[in-house]
């Protein structure tokens, strides 16, 4: 979305209304700036666009639950064997 260039600030003796509507429009454009960031940022969108950070993901979770898995098994053996 293309956003008009505006002056850094209002125009010298600019009245009340004036300032009021360069705060509004200077909020509406923060907050778009935002959204787009938090969006380009979502762990989704990240996953999305960057297969080798998917494959990481997808090893991590392997690895965890290998390890959780491996861990719940030799502690119910230990407990079989210890009675």
């Amino acid at each position: 979305m293309a956003v008009t260039p505006r002056p850094a600030e209002p125009p010298e003796g600019a009245g009340l209304n004036v300032i009021r509507l360069d705060l509004a429009l200077t909020r509406d454009e923060i907050r778009r700036t935002l959204a787009q960031l938090a969006a380009k940022f979502t762990p989704r969108f990240v996953l999305r666009d960057n297969p080798a950070a998917l494959a990481l993901f997808a090893l991590a979770v392997l690895a965890v639950t290998g390890t959780v898995t491996a861990t719940a098994r030799d502690r119910s053996r230990r407990d079989v064997r210890d009675g």
